[in-house]
Protein backbone atom coordinates (compact mmCIF):
# COMPACT_ATOMS: atom_id res chain seq x y z
CA UNK A 1 0.00 0.00 0.00
CA UNK A 2 1.26 3.23 -1.12
CA UNK A 3 1.79 6.10 1.40
CA UNK A 4 -0.76 8.16 -0.20
CA UNK A 5 -3.06 5.30 0.39
CA UNK A 6 -2.35 4.37 3.74
CA UNK A 7 -2.82 8.04 4.88
CA UNK A 8 -6.12 8.28 3.18
CA UNK A 9 -7.13 5.16 4.98
CA UNK A 10 -6.19 6.17 8.39
CA UNK A 11 -8.55 9.29 7.32
CA UNK A 12 -5.81 12.60 7.67
CA UNK A 13 -6.35 15.47 6.63
CA UNK A 14 -4.26 17.26 3.95
CA UNK A 15 -1.72 18.55 6.87
CA UNK A 16 -1.06 15.03 7.74
CA UNK A 17 -0.82 13.26 4.46
CA UNK A 18 1.35 16.23 3.08
CA UNK A 19 3.75 15.47 6.64
CA UNK A 20 3.46 11.68 5.81
CA UNK A 21 4.57 12.32 2.10
CA UNK A 22 7.68 14.76 3.00
CA UNK A 23 8.50 12.16 5.42
CA UNK A 24 8.58 9.09 3.43
CA UNK A 25 10.69 10.56 0.94
CA UNK A 26 13.09 11.68 3.45
CA UNK A 27 13.20 7.97 4.56
CA UNK A 28 13.64 6.98 0.96
CA UNK A 29 16.94 9.26 0.84
CA UNK A 30 18.03 8.06 3.58
CA UNK A 31 18.06 4.57 2.98
CA UNK A 32 19.49 5.45 -0.42
CA UNK A 33 22.49 7.65 1.19
CA UNK A 34 22.94 4.67 3.85
CA UNK A 35 23.72 2.46 0.88
CA UNK A 36 25.96 4.59 -0.83
CA UNK A 37 27.85 5.14 2.28
CA UNK A 38 28.42 1.61 2.56
CA UNK A 39 29.52 0.87 -0.74
CA UNK A 40 31.91 4.20 -0.94
CA UNK A 41 33.37 3.00 2.63
CA UNK A 42 33.65 -0.83 1.34
CA UNK A 43 35.37 1.16 -2.14
CA UNK A 44 37.78 3.36 0.12
CA UNK A 45 38.98 0.00 1.77
CA UNK A 46 39.73 -2.00 -1.07
CA UNK A 47 41.07 0.45 -3.87
CA UNK A 48 44.06 0.95 -4.52
CA UNK A 49 46.35 3.29 -2.68
CA UNK A 50 48.27 5.08 -5.65
CA UNK A 51 44.66 6.02 -6.69
CA UNK A 52 45.00 9.60 -4.93
CA UNK A 53 42.53 11.20 -7.52
CA UNK A 54 39.73 8.76 -6.13
CA UNK A 55 40.43 8.01 -3.24
CA UNK A 56 40.09 12.31 -2.60
CA UNK A 57 36.77 12.18 -4.25
CA UNK A 58 35.45 9.07 -2.20
CA UNK A 59 36.67 11.10 0.91
CA UNK A 60 34.80 14.46 -0.26
CA UNK A 61 31.68 12.33 -1.12
CA UNK A 62 31.55 10.20 2.02
CA UNK A 63 31.67 13.65 4.46
CA UNK A 64 28.48 15.36 2.11
CA UNK A 65 26.73 12.04 3.01
CA UNK A 66 28.18 12.48 6.99
CA UNK A 67 26.29 15.82 7.13
CA UNK A 68 22.77 14.87 5.96
CA UNK A 69 22.54 11.72 7.16
CA UNK A 70 22.33 12.76 11.04
CA UNK A 71 19.34 14.57 10.41
CA UNK A 72 17.42 12.25 7.62
CA UNK A 73 18.36 9.74 10.33
CA UNK A 74 16.02 11.40 12.62
CA UNK A 75 13.63 11.98 10.20
CA UNK A 76 12.93 8.13 9.52
CA UNK A 77 13.06 7.51 12.81
CA UNK A 78 9.48 10.18 13.06
CA UNK A 79 8.30 8.42 9.77
CA UNK A 80 8.76 5.16 11.64
CA UNK A 81 6.71 6.12 14.37
CA UNK A 82 4.39 8.26 12.07
CA UNK A 83 3.96 5.24 9.94
CA UNK A 84 3.25 2.91 13.20
CA UNK A 85 0.81 5.44 14.74
CA UNK A 86 -1.04 5.37 11.71
CA UNK A 87 -1.18 1.83 11.28
CA UNK A 88 -2.68 1.25 14.91
CA UNK A 89 -5.21 4.15 13.91
CA UNK A 90 -6.23 1.61 10.66
CA UNK A 91 -6.29 -1.32 12.68
CA UNK A 92 -8.34 0.26 15.31
CA UNK A 93 -11.08 1.64 13.36
CA UNK A 94 -11.54 -2.01 12.00
CA UNK A 95 -11.32 -3.74 15.01
CA UNK A 96 -14.15 -0.93 16.20
CA UNK A 97 -16.20 -1.59 13.19
CA UNK A 98 -16.28 -5.37 13.99
CA UNK A 99 -17.34 -4.40 17.55
CA UNK A 100 -20.76 -2.27 16.09
CA UNK A 101 -21.52 -5.34 14.22
CA UNK A 102 -21.13 -7.72 17.10
CA UNK A 103 -22.84 -5.20 18.84
CA UNK A 104 -20.36 -5.42 21.92
CA UNK A 105 -20.38 -2.47 23.77
CA UNK A 106 -17.52 -2.87 25.92
CA UNK A 107 -15.16 -3.62 23.41
CA UNK A 108 -16.89 -0.45 21.49
CA UNK A 109 -16.14 1.40 24.69
CA UNK A 110 -12.35 0.38 24.80
CA UNK A 111 -11.41 1.05 21.10
CA UNK A 112 -13.20 4.33 20.79
CA UNK A 113 -10.81 5.43 24.15
CA UNK A 114 -8.06 3.64 22.12
CA UNK A 115 -8.68 6.35 19.31
CA UNK A 116 -8.94 9.28 21.06
CA UNK A 117 -5.91 8.44 22.78
CA UNK A 118 -4.17 8.14 18.84
CA UNK A 119 -6.22 10.55 17.12
CA UNK A 120 -7.08 13.28 20.29
CA UNK A 121 -10.24 15.28 20.40
CA UNK A 122 -11.59 18.49 21.17
CA UNK A 123 -9.92 19.02 24.89
CA UNK A 124 -6.42 17.01 24.27
CA UNK A 125 -4.05 16.23 21.27
CA UNK A 126 -3.45 12.62 20.11
CA UNK A 127 -0.41 10.70 19.97
CA UNK A 128 -0.23 11.37 16.25
CA UNK A 129 -1.07 15.58 16.60
CA UNK A 130 1.66 15.56 19.34
CA UNK A 131 4.14 13.36 16.64
CA UNK A 132 3.04 16.13 14.00
CA UNK A 133 4.41 18.60 16.28
CA UNK A 134 7.59 16.93 16.94
CA UNK A 135 8.14 16.40 12.87
CA UNK A 136 7.71 20.26 12.18
CA UNK A 137 10.11 21.08 14.66
CA UNK A 138 12.80 18.73 13.42
CA UNK A 139 11.90 19.94 9.98
CA UNK A 140 11.75 23.34 10.30
CA UNK A 141 15.57 24.95 9.42
CA UNK A 142 17.39 26.30 12.64
CA UNK A 143 19.01 29.77 13.11
CA UNK A 144 21.76 29.43 15.58
CA UNK A 145 21.54 33.30 16.54
CA UNK A 146 17.60 32.51 17.70
CA UNK A 147 18.95 30.50 20.17
CA UNK A 148 21.32 32.39 22.05
CA UNK A 149 20.68 34.51 24.55
CA UNK A 150 21.65 38.09 24.60
CA UNK A 151 21.46 40.71 21.99
CA UNK A 152 22.02 44.07 21.47
CA UNK A 153 19.30 46.51 20.76
CA UNK A 154 19.56 50.22 19.48
CA UNK A 155 16.98 52.75 18.81
CA UNK A 156 17.77 55.83 16.77
CA UNK A 157 15.67 59.23 16.09
CA UNK A 158 14.67 59.18 12.34
CA UNK A 159 12.48 61.78 10.24
CA UNK A 160 10.33 63.95 12.47
CA UNK A 161 12.84 66.62 14.32
CA UNK A 162 12.61 66.38 17.97
CA UNK A 163 9.24 64.41 17.74
CA UNK A 164 11.26 61.68 16.42
CA UNK A 165 13.14 61.87 19.27
CA UNK A 166 10.66 61.75 21.67
CA UNK A 167 9.16 58.93 20.02
CA UNK A 168 12.16 56.89 20.45
CA UNK A 169 12.31 57.64 23.99
CA UNK A 170 8.29 56.02 24.15
CA UNK A 171 9.76 53.08 22.04
CA UNK A 172 12.87 52.47 24.30
CA UNK A 173 10.65 52.47 27.93
CA UNK A 174 8.20 50.21 25.91
CA UNK A 175 10.81 47.77 25.36
CA UNK A 176 11.59 48.08 29.08
CA UNK A 177 8.37 47.19 30.24
CA UNK A 178 8.41 44.66 27.47
CA UNK A 179 11.31 42.89 28.85
CA UNK A 180 10.36 43.17 32.89
CA UNK A 181 6.88 41.28 31.77
CA UNK A 182 8.75 38.37 29.94
CA UNK A 183 11.54 38.17 32.92
CA UNK A 184 14.28 39.93 30.72
CA UNK A 185 17.34 42.19 31.55
CA UNK A 186 17.65 45.11 29.98
CA UNK A 187 21.27 46.89 30.26
CA UNK A 188 21.26 50.58 29.02
CA UNK A 189 24.86 50.77 27.28
CA UNK A 190 24.62 54.32 25.59
CA UNK A 191 21.94 56.96 25.93
CA UNK A 192 21.93 59.99 23.94
CA UNK A 193 19.69 63.15 24.37
CA UNK A 194 18.35 65.40 21.68
CA UNK A 195 20.04 68.55 22.68
CA UNK A 196 17.77 70.64 20.76
CA UNK A 197 14.71 69.79 23.65
CA UNK A 198 16.98 68.59 26.76
CA UNK A 199 15.21 65.22 26.23
CA UNK A 200 14.31 62.66 23.90
CA UNK A 201 16.38 60.21 22.45
CA UNK A 202 18.57 60.59 19.57
CA UNK A 203 20.60 57.20 20.08
CA UNK A 204 19.78 54.67 22.61
CA UNK A 205 22.28 51.39 23.00
CA UNK A 206 20.78 48.36 25.26
CA UNK A 207 22.15 44.64 26.09
CA UNK A 208 18.96 42.79 26.29
CA UNK A 209 19.07 38.97 27.92
CA UNK A 210 17.06 36.36 28.61
CA UNK A 211 16.68 32.73 27.00
CA UNK A 212 15.86 32.66 23.16
CA UNK A 213 15.92 36.52 23.04
CA UNK A 214 17.15 37.18 19.51
CA UNK A 215 14.28 35.15 18.18
CA UNK A 216 11.91 37.34 19.70
CA UNK A 217 13.35 40.76 19.34
CA UNK A 218 14.60 40.06 15.58
CA UNK A 219 11.24 41.41 14.32
CA UNK A 220 11.72 44.63 15.81
CA UNK A 221 14.53 45.62 13.67
CA UNK A 222 12.70 47.96 10.77
CA UNK A 223 11.26 51.84 11.17
CA UNK A 224 8.28 52.52 13.61
CA UNK A 225 6.44 55.51 12.34
CA UNK A 226 3.86 57.78 15.27
CA UNK A 227 1.00 59.36 14.00
CA UNK A 228 0.03 61.85 16.89
CA UNK A 229 0.13 65.94 17.66
CA UNK A 230 3.52 66.56 19.05
CA UNK A 231 4.09 69.02 22.15
CA UNK A 232 5.29 71.40 20.50
CA UNK A 233 1.98 71.41 18.50
CA UNK A 234 0.21 74.76 19.07
CA UNK A 235 -2.94 73.56 16.72
CA UNK A 236 -3.23 70.76 17.13
CA UNK A 237 -2.44 69.21 14.03
CA UNK A 238 -1.72 65.36 13.96
CA UNK A 239 2.38 65.06 12.66
CA UNK A 240 4.14 61.69 11.47
CA UNK A 241 7.40 60.81 13.20
CA UNK A 242 9.54 57.35 12.81
CA UNK A 243 12.51 56.25 14.51
CA UNK A 244 14.69 53.49 13.55
CA UNK A 245 15.42 49.81 15.54
CA UNK A 246 18.02 47.44 15.30
CA UNK A 247 18.43 44.18 16.65
CA UNK A 248 21.75 42.58 16.56
CA UNK A 249 22.63 39.09 17.46
CA UNK A 250 25.44 37.86 20.30
CA UNK A 251 28.98 37.84 18.42
CA UNK A 252 30.42 34.33 18.93
CA UNK A 253 33.80 34.29 20.36
CA UNK A 254 35.06 32.63 17.35
CA UNK A 255 34.19 35.73 15.13
CA UNK A 256 36.79 37.81 14.42
CA UNK A 257 37.72 40.87 11.63
CA UNK A 258 40.89 41.47 10.10
CA UNK A 259 42.61 44.43 11.86
CA UNK A 260 43.41 45.52 7.92
CA UNK A 261 40.25 45.83 7.33
CA UNK A 262 39.25 48.47 9.91
CA UNK A 263 40.07 51.71 9.33
CA UNK A 264 40.04 54.14 12.76
CA UNK A 265 39.57 57.59 13.31
CA UNK A 266 39.12 60.13 15.93
CA UNK A 267 37.85 63.73 16.72
CA UNK A 268 36.58 65.52 19.22
CA UNK A 269 33.16 64.22 21.10
CA UNK A 270 29.75 66.74 20.74
CA UNK A 271 27.15 67.87 22.87
CA UNK A 272 26.72 68.45 26.92
CA UNK A 273 29.08 67.12 29.04
CA UNK A 274 32.35 68.04 31.46
CA UNK A 275 35.61 68.44 30.41
CA UNK A 276 36.32 65.90 28.02
CA UNK A 277 33.65 67.12 25.92
CA UNK A 278 35.16 69.23 23.04
CA UNK A 279 38.95 69.67 24.26
CA UNK A 280 40.53 66.51 23.28
CA UNK A 281 39.98 63.97 19.93
CA UNK A 282 38.30 60.91 22.10
CA UNK A 283 35.69 60.25 19.97
CA UNK A 284 36.04 57.28 17.91
CA UNK A 285 34.59 56.39 14.37
CA UNK A 286 35.50 52.69 13.12
CA UNK A 287 34.73 51.56 9.65
CA UNK A 288 34.76 47.84 8.04
CA UNK A 289 36.78 48.69 4.72
CA UNK A 290 35.27 45.59 2.45
CA UNK A 291 31.33 46.43 3.21
CA UNK A 292 31.33 50.26 4.46
CA UNK A 293 29.77 49.32 7.87
CA UNK A 294 30.55 51.73 10.84
CA UNK A 295 30.58 52.51 14.52
CA UNK A 296 31.61 55.09 16.84
CA UNK A 297 31.19 55.70 20.34
CA UNK A 298 31.86 59.13 22.48
CA UNK A 299 30.26 58.51 25.47
CA UNK A 300 33.16 57.55 27.54
CA UNK A 301 35.98 59.26 29.17
CA UNK A 302 38.78 58.47 27.16
CA UNK A 303 40.24 57.97 23.35
CA UNK A 304 41.10 54.27 24.53
CA UNK A 305 37.79 53.32 26.29
CA UNK A 306 35.86 55.26 22.94
CA UNK A 307 37.64 52.63 20.30
CA UNK A 308 36.91 49.55 23.08
CA UNK A 309 33.44 50.20 22.25
CA UNK A 310 33.20 51.36 19.04
CA UNK A 311 35.21 48.00 18.00
CA UNK A 312 32.90 46.08 20.07
CA UNK A 313 29.83 47.66 17.87
CA UNK A 314 31.20 47.25 14.36
CA UNK A 315 32.02 43.23 15.62
CA UNK A 316 28.08 42.99 16.32
CA UNK A 317 26.75 45.22 12.87
CA UNK A 318 29.53 43.01 10.72
CA UNK A 319 28.41 39.77 12.21
CA UNK A 320 24.88 40.71 11.58
CA UNK A 321 25.53 41.96 8.18
CA UNK A 322 27.24 38.29 7.29
CA UNK A 323 24.39 36.67 9.54
CA UNK A 324 21.81 38.06 7.15
CA UNK A 325 23.71 37.45 4.00
CA UNK A 326 23.45 33.61 5.50
CA UNK A 327 20.07 33.90 5.96
CA UNK A 328 18.85 35.33 2.69
CA UNK A 329 21.04 32.91 1.03
CA UNK A 330 19.37 29.56 2.72
CA UNK A 331 15.92 32.06 2.02
CA UNK A 332 16.44 31.80 -1.66
CA UNK A 333 17.58 28.52 -1.85
CA UNK A 334 13.90 27.09 -0.37
CA UNK A 335 12.39 30.04 -2.23
CA UNK A 336 11.63 31.25 1.41
CA UNK A 337 9.73 34.82 1.02
CA UNK A 338 10.04 36.79 4.51
CA UNK A 339 10.17 40.24 5.63
CA UNK A 340 14.16 41.18 5.32
CA UNK A 341 13.40 43.69 8.62
CA UNK A 342 15.82 46.33 6.28
CA UNK A 343 15.38 49.84 7.90
CA UNK A 344 13.77 50.76 4.37
CA UNK A 345 10.88 48.69 5.73
CA UNK A 346 8.14 50.73 7.79
CA UNK A 347 7.10 47.99 9.99
CA UNK A 348 4.57 49.20 12.48
CA UNK A 349 2.16 52.29 13.12
CA UNK A 350 1.01 53.48 16.17
CA UNK A 351 -1.93 55.47 15.87
CA UNK A 352 -2.55 57.95 18.90
CA UNK A 353 -5.81 59.43 17.66
CA UNK A 354 -7.59 56.12 16.69
CA UNK A 355 -5.72 54.12 19.89
CA UNK A 356 -4.56 51.70 17.08
CA UNK A 357 -1.13 49.88 16.39
CA UNK A 358 -0.93 47.96 13.20
CA UNK A 359 1.80 45.93 12.20
CA UNK A 360 2.00 45.83 8.33
CA UNK A 361 4.02 42.68 7.85
CA UNK A 362 1.03 40.52 9.41
CA UNK A 363 -1.67 42.96 8.44
CA UNK A 364 -2.85 42.98 12.07
CA UNK A 365 -4.22 45.72 13.62
CA UNK A 366 -4.96 46.22 17.83
CA UNK A 367 -5.91 48.58 20.17
CA UNK A 368 -5.12 49.82 22.93
CA UNK A 369 -1.65 52.16 23.11
CA UNK A 370 -1.85 51.63 26.99
CA UNK A 371 -1.01 47.84 26.42
CA UNK A 372 1.46 48.18 23.94
CA UNK A 373 3.59 50.61 25.73
CA UNK A 374 3.53 48.23 28.57
CA UNK A 375 4.88 45.64 26.71
CA UNK A 376 1.74 43.63 26.90
CA UNK A 377 0.04 43.96 23.20
CA UNK A 378 4.09 43.91 21.70
CA UNK A 379 4.28 39.94 23.17
CA UNK A 380 0.85 38.93 21.08
CA UNK A 381 2.20 40.87 17.85
CA UNK A 382 5.80 39.09 18.66
CA UNK A 383 4.03 36.07 18.92
CA UNK A 384 2.19 35.83 15.74
CA UNK A 385 5.55 37.46 13.86
CA UNK A 386 6.69 34.12 15.23
CA UNK A 387 4.24 31.81 14.05
CA UNK A 388 3.92 33.58 10.47
CA UNK A 389 8.06 33.40 9.81
CA UNK A 390 6.90 29.14 10.71
CA UNK A 391 4.34 29.36 8.26
CA UNK A 392 6.61 30.62 6.08
CA UNK A 393 8.93 28.07 6.46
CA UNK A 394 7.00 25.11 6.48
CA UNK A 395 5.35 26.63 2.75
CA UNK A 396 8.94 26.69 1.31
CA UNK A 397 9.60 23.20 2.85
CA UNK A 398 6.64 21.46 1.86
CA UNK A 399 5.35 23.61 -1.22
CA UNK A 400 1.61 23.37 -0.13
CA UNK A 401 0.00 26.53 1.38
CA UNK A 402 -3.20 25.31 3.14
CA UNK A 403 -0.97 22.57 4.79
CA UNK A 404 1.38 25.76 6.38
CA UNK A 405 -2.64 27.27 7.13
CA UNK A 406 -4.03 24.56 8.48
CA UNK A 407 -0.60 23.98 11.59
CA UNK A 408 -1.50 27.65 12.89
CA UNK A 409 -5.20 26.66 13.57
CA UNK A 410 -3.96 24.11 16.03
Amino acid sequence: MSSEQLASEAGLNDYGCTLYTYLTRQHKLSLEAEEEFVALANEQATSEANDKTRQTHIEQRLNELRKGMAKRGTESKLFERYQKCIEEIIETEELLQESVEAEDMDLKQMLEEDLVRLRGNDDEYGELEQLQEEIVEVILPKNEADERNQCTLEIMQAAGGSESSLFAEDIAKMYANFCRHMGFSMKEEAYQKDMAIGKGCKYASYVVQGEGIHKYLKHESGVHKVQRVPETEKQGRIHSSTCAVVVLPQVPRDFEIDPKDITIQTKRASGAGGQHVNTTDSAVRVVHNPTGIEAQSQDERDQHQNKAVALGRLHQRVFAHFTKLEEEKHQAERKLHVSSGNLSDKIRTYNWPNNRITDHRTSEQKFGLDQMFSGQLLEEFLDELMEQEKKDKLIAILAEKDTADELLKR
